[in-house]
């Protein structure tokens, strides 16, 4: 341990002897992780980051699945309701549909009856009764529906999002019991989400409304009481010391009770548990295929840095033979010299790591809006570094400085410094120019600079 330190106190004092080689080599190896991180972390927010719920663990989302192809289909409410009841030892589920409203004021002018204040397009969510609490969501202001007026709509009834709350009524603190229209139906606000609070969805709704309102503001649709009539996803959370196993195996049972009582919709269907994240399956699909896309890209931009990074290294290994053979000469084992190699890379190289972290991190935002990802969900944009983020980096920090510290001393020890001390490094700087290692190394940058000049 006391040779490791020393390794890198003596690393350190070289790096300070060549400040622009140790800037340039940081600086490079920074961008090209910082890049490949940001694409990443892209990946981790997206389909590796839980709900941004409190207990996120707990949280699954629950996929209808069918013998005749490989897709997700979404559950009627009858089956959404008897699934709720027949698991609910097991599981706490929740529904929910995405939809789209026309807003408006909710006071109205005595004379002539017309709205006071202009319309406009919001985006809406059914939700069962349920759904704040095992969300465990707090209100900023109010309470939010219940489960008694999911399906007693007498008094129509929403939650406003707190975005919502702020741009449309200005954070007044008076708002709960007042109204607002939505597909020109008058609700009662009932409360205002608290701040952050996203929901399961990519894009944080402006108002949330009971599911039994769903039949009023969509007329004619009859999706509420048909049990054929796939409109709703579902998420739930675990009962306590509950295992995603055994919930598994209830609802299996659940879905074969179903599949016989209902054979003309539910036969030849299935549920299944998945991780509670952000993204539904089949948003996950459409979104692989352009991080694929992504992480080829800056992964091949990671290879040329680390190329050019590389050859630099080679390049100062080189000019240190004279030095390296002279500590061979006098005993100094391989071991010693492999380590000595090693810990001037790491030092370069983890220091490089954490520019890319920081860079990674802002870059992940700008990649957000490239893909047009909604800037509203707070929770979703935030683009900090998690213990993935950092994980990610730290194995791409191992694997680089692994890298960096045996390729120059395979260079070196190529060209035999360790059987002749006498011959300087004047024969390894020949050795190092042919060298197949180096060669390889430049074949990015070669083929860069041969196509700028194709017509």
């Amino acid at each position: 341990m006391l040779n490791l330190f020393h390794d890198f106190a003596y690393s350190f004092r070289l790096l300070r002897k060549s400040p622009a080689f140790f800037l340039i080599v940081v600086l490079t190896i920074g961008l090209g992780i910082g890049v490949n991180a940001a694409a990443f972390n892209l990946f981790n927010i997206l389909i590796l980051r839980p709900l941004p719920v409190p207990q996120a663990a707990e949280m699954v989302r629950v996929l209808r699945t069918s013998q005749n192809d490989s897709a997700y289909h979404s559950f009627s409410y009858p089956n959404y309701q008897d699934y709720r009841e027949r698991t609910a030892e097991v599981l706490d589920l929740a529904a929910y549909s995405q939809a789209t409203f026309t807003f408006s004021r909710g006071d109205v002018a005595a004379s002539n009856g017309q709205l006071s204040g202009p319309s406009q397009e919001v985006a809406g969510l059914f939700a069962s009764g349920n759904y704040f609490s095992i969300l465990r969501a707090t209100m900023a202001l109010g309470q939010p529906f219940s489960s008694v007026q999911e399906e007693k709509n007498e008094v129509p009834v929403a939650v406003c999002s707190f975005g919502f709350w702020q741009s449309q009524f200005g954070g007044d603190p008076a708002l709960v019991g007042k109204t607002i229209r939505l597909n020109g139906i008058i609700f009662t606000v009932a409360g205002v989400a608290a701040k952050g609070f996203s929901g399961t969805e990519v894009e944080t709704p402006d108002v949330w409304v009971p599911i039994g309102m769903q039949a009023r503001l969509t007329p004619g649709s009859g999706q509420i009481s048909t049990r054929g009539n796939g409109w709703l996803s579902v998420v739930g959370r675990l009962r306590e010391n509950v295992s995603m196993q055994r919930a598994q195996a209830a609802i299996s049972v659940t879905a074969r009770q179903l599949a016989t009582a209902y054979p003309e919709v539910n036969a030849k269907t299935g549920v299944k548990l998945g991780p509670g994240v952000i993204l539904t399956p089949d948003k996950q699909a459409e979104f692989q295929a352009i991080w694929l896309l992504l992480m080829a890209a800056t992964t091949l931009l990671l290879v040329i840095v680390c190329a050019n990074a590389a050859s630099l290294m080679i390049t100062r290994a080189v000019s240190r033979a004279h030095e390296l053979a002279l500590r061979a000469a006098l005993g100094a084992r391989r071991f010693g010299l492999i380590r000595l190699l090693l810990t001037e890379s790491m030092s370069i190289v983890t220091l490089g790591g954490l520019v890319g972290l920081g860079l990674g991190s802002w870059l992940t935002s700008v990649l957000m809006a490239l893909v047009r990802l909604p800037s509203r969900n707070a929770a979703l944009m935030n683009a900090a570094p998690d213990i993935r983020l950092v994980g990610y980096t730290a194995a791409l920090v191992l694997i680089i400085g692994f890298i960096f510290g045996l390729v120059p001393l395979a260079q070196i020890r190529k060209s035999a410094m360790y059987g002749v001390v006498q011959s300087g490094s004047h024969t390894l700087s020949r050795a190092a120019h042919g060298s197949l290692v180096r060669r390889v190394l430049m074949v990015p940058w070669i083929y860069r600079c041969d196509s700028r000049h194709i017509p």
